[in-house]
């Protein structure tokens, strides 16, 4: 055996992993081109260092790093939630399994740029799995959580935090059979949660800050499959399940129903643009060449486009800009790599993420207020841990929390306001400045100002309403700034 094959073999493998080198492979290959003797020492010297540097080289083009959700407990069931809150805050829900930190149940972590802190806001250490095998997080105006999630024994419930505690309802005795859960908050920031139980039947459970209320939907679905829900910019909820069954109550009238017809829609997201254009994300089932798709309406059309011929397990988000990004696992190479994607450049574009010797699922995706992809995924195997992508470099103070001397965004008045605002802030050199306003579910309502502007104090007054001048409903809206390279944000909440 060659010692120094053996060294260099284990130091690309262990050294640069974005590369999917193989220790023994590599070793392998090394040692049989010794012994075959097409090569002599000095030449496979040469060969070696020639690989290293290639991999040096290779390294500069990876961007992104990750890093283990929480306290690294062990999750259980691929059970995980994934959301970002109005602060650039990154919270997951997961069910835990022992692990690190001995209980099982409901897990919540959360990192506000400084690292992961754990809490447990229904988790046990006696090994009695309280939670089942689905789960989904959001957050309301205020930054509170909200998580979704089944019970032992198939239970909606739904955890949420009030002040310093946690706060556990059970939102419907039913049991839900198969398929996910999904909760959302309308744009009076209170949480909606769509679920399927028995007979493939739909429901909405809506939260009015006391009660919960059940929605049967009016249809059957095709099949067990996932459940999607979304908000238009009139508050009308829009849901989509079992296969592809589609949803629509407007005006708070009937529920009305419709198909996407020849596509077997698994895990979609659902998403209206700044303009009420309905976007949704999903896999088409097939059984043997799942593709990944981006599905529109026009009028009562549907308009399918194919993003990647071999996608499983795919989770959809939509930025402030109107740009879909994705991420799913592939299916041919045993779902062990995932892959990002988004058409924020003009077209759909795609890169490699990462590589587990296992499957590594996707678990959700976020766009952060610096605009970078963050993805949740499961490492599955015999320690299934919660992980954590950043399309940067994760440090002790993230590239994705913003740093330095930021442009100074200021609401003059009292907040609530009484339907108008006074917006000031202060710039220290010439450069382009975008001010927006935005709901609590990152679709852009108007756009205050978009140009070059040179150093000092500006003033932009705000009168309440959207881009088509309507008064906006009482609720939380979020001002954004983007100057000098940096982002700015402050809530107000609108109450007439």
């Amino acid at each position: 055996m060659l010692r120094y094959e053996k060294t260099v073999s284990i130091l690309i493998s262990h050294h640069f992993p974005m590369l999917f080198l193989d220790e023994s492979f590599l070793f392998f290959y090394f040692n049989l081109i010794h012994k075959k003797g097409r090569i002599h020492m000095k030449k496979s010297v040469c060969f070696v260092i020639s690989i290293m540097l290639i991999c040096v080289i290779g390294s500069f083009g990876a961007t992104w790093s990750g890093d283990t959700v929480g306290d690294g407990s062990y999750t259980y069931g691929g059970a995980v939630g994934f959301a970002k809150d109005s602060d650039n805050g990154l919270g997951v829900a997961f069910k835990i399994a022992g692990g690190t930190s001995g209980m099982y149940g409901v897990a919540y972590a959360y990192n506000d740029g400084s690292g992961w802190a754990m809490e447990y806001p229904n988790a046990s250490s006696t090994g009695f799995m309280i939670a089942g095998g689905y789960m989904d997080l959001v957050y309301d105006g205020s930054n509170t959580p909200y998580i979704a999630y089944t019970g032992a024994i198939g239970q909606v419930r739904c955890i949420y935090k009030s002040g310093a505690n946690w706060v556990n309802d059970t939102v419907s005795a039913s049991t839900v059979n198969s398929g996910s859960i999904v909760i959302v908050c309308d744009g009076n920031n209170l949480p909606h949660i769509a679920f399927m139980i028995a007979n493939k039947a739909p429901r909405l459970a809506s939260f009015d800050g006391t009660d919960w209320t059940i929605d049967t939907l009016p249809a059957a679905c095709r099949t067990y499959a996932d459940i999607t829900l979304a908000f238009d910019s009139d508050d009308n909820p829009h849901i989509l399940a079992g296969g592809g069954v589609y949803f629509t109550k407007t005006g708070g009238g009937d529920w009305t129903v419709d198909t996407i017809d020849n596509i077997d829609v698994r895990m979609a997201k659902m998403f209206f643009d700044s303009q009420d254009n309905l976007h949704i994300g999903c896999y088409d089932d097939d059984g043997t060449n799942p593709q990944l798709l981006h599905i529109t309406r026009d009028g009562t059309d549907w308009n399918a486009e194919v993003l990647a011929d071999t996608a499983w397990k795919t989770f959809f988000t939509l930025d402030n800009n109107g740009n879909l990004h994705y991420v799913y696992s592939d299916f041919n190479t045993g779902h062990d790599s995932l892959r990002y994607g988004t058409n924020a450049s003009g077209s759909w574009t795609s890169e490699a993420v990462a590589k587990n010797s296992g499957e590594l699922l996707p678990s959700g995706i976020v766009i952060d207020n610096a605009d970078k992809a963050q993805i949740a995924a499961i490492k599955i195997g015999s320690s299934a841990k919660v992980l954590r992508y950043l399309n940067g470099s994760i440090s002790v103070e993230p590239s994705f929390m913003t740093t330095g001397t930021l442009p100074i965004l200021s609401i003059a008045g009292a907040n609530p306001i009484n339907g108008s605002s006074l917006l000031q802030y202060r710039l220290q050199e010439r450069g382009h400045v975008q001010l927006s306003v935005f709901d609590v579910q990152g679709r852009k309502i108007r756009e205050l100002f978009n140009g070059y502007q040179n150093a000092g104090i500006f003033q932009i007054h705000w009168d309440g309403t959207n881009h088509i001048s309507q008064p906006l409903s009482n609720g939380t809206y979020l001002f954004k700034l983007d100057a000098e390279g940096r982002t700015n944000t402050k809530k107000i909440n609108l109450l007439k």
